[in-house]
């Protein structure tokens, strides 16, 4: 989480990429183990990160699990912070968090 989170969850967006990328590289080859990217929710997540996780599922083949439309408030927040996207899950969608 890198944006709307309280200060001891807040994480920086450059260390939280890096971090994740260098999770999977370590854990891409083990068969018994398969990492899945988990951004929060949509409200948690900035841009930035929300591309370089979408590029990193699509990268590693890896799965995503998240939080979405979990009620109208949460919806309507969504709404106000990517008002560019049609719909919630198409802000997953954009980002290629969806596959």
């Amino acid at each position: 989480m890198d944006a709307n989170a309280p200060a001891g969850l807040h994480e920086e967006t450059k260390t939280s990429l890096e971090q994740t990328r260098q999770f999977l590289q370590a854990w891409k080859d083990d068969p018994m183990v398969k990492p899945i990217l988990t951004p929060r929710f949509a409200p948690s997540v900035t841009r930035e990160l929300l591309t370089g996780l979408g590029k990193m599922a699509q990268e590693y083949q890896v799965p995503v699990q998240s939080h979405l439309a979990e009620n109208q408030e949460e919806v309507a927040w969504v709404a106000s912070l990517f008002p560019e996207r049609s719909s919630y899950l198409d802000v997953y969608a954009y980002y290629h968090l969806l596959w």
